[in-house]
C-alpha cells in the first residue's frame, strides 16, 4: 500500500438521527485529464434498515467505481453489517463480501483496476439490540501507480 498514492481522503461518520447518511466524492484524475470515478459509504438501500424505521440503520455499503480504464470498467461494493444483521439478515448480503462492525475490524480494501479504497474502522458503538448507534470509517482512495 506504501506504494501507492493518496489522492482523496474522508471521514464518513453516521450517527442514530442522521436520516441522509450518504457520501459519494467523483474523482478527478490528478493530472487534470477528467473523471476517473467515484467512491461512497451510505446506508444500504436493501435490508439496510430495520422496520423502515430511519433510526435502526443494520447495514452500511461502501463503494468504488473505477473508471480509469475505460475497457475495464468496475464497481466493487462491501456490505458493513451491525450485530442485529449478522445475526438475522446476513443471506440477503453474502454475495457482498460482509463484514460485521466492531471496533477491532482490521482494516479493509475495495479494489478496482487503477484504483484501490483503503477503508479503516474507527468507531463502532452499538444499542443494545445490537443496531448501528453510531459508525465512524476513514476512507483513503488511493491510485495505482
Amino acid at each position: 500500500m506504501d506504494r501507492y498514492t493518496i489522492i482523496d481522503s474522508h471521514i464518513a461518520t453516521y450517527q442514530v438521527g442522521v436520516f441522509d447518511f450518504d457520501f459519494t466524492k467523483n474523482v478527478e484524475n490528478p493530472d487534470g485529464s477528467g473523471y476517473i470515478g467515484e467512491y461512497g459509504i451510505g446506508i444500504s438501500e436493501r435490508h439496510g434498515i430495520l422496520n423502515n424505521n430511519l433510526d435502526q440503520v443494520v447495514a452500511i455499503e461502501v463503494y468504488l467505481f473505477d473508471k480509469s480504464d475505460e475497457n475495464n470498467l468496475s464497481t466493487t461494493t462491501r456490505a458493513l453489517l451491525s450485530e442485529y444483521a449478522h445475526d438475522n439478515l446476513y443471506k440477503y448480503f453474502e454475495q457482498e463480501k460482509p463484514i460485521t462492525l466492531q471496533k477491532t475490524t482490521p482494516p479493509f480494501q475495495l479494489e478496482g483496476r487503477r484504483l484501490l479504497l483503503d477503508c479503516t474502522v474507527k468507531d463502532v458503538k452499538y444499542t443494545r439490540d445490537g443496531i448501528f448507534q453510531s459508525v465512524s470509517v476513514d476512507l483513503k482512495l488511493m491510485q495505482k501507480n
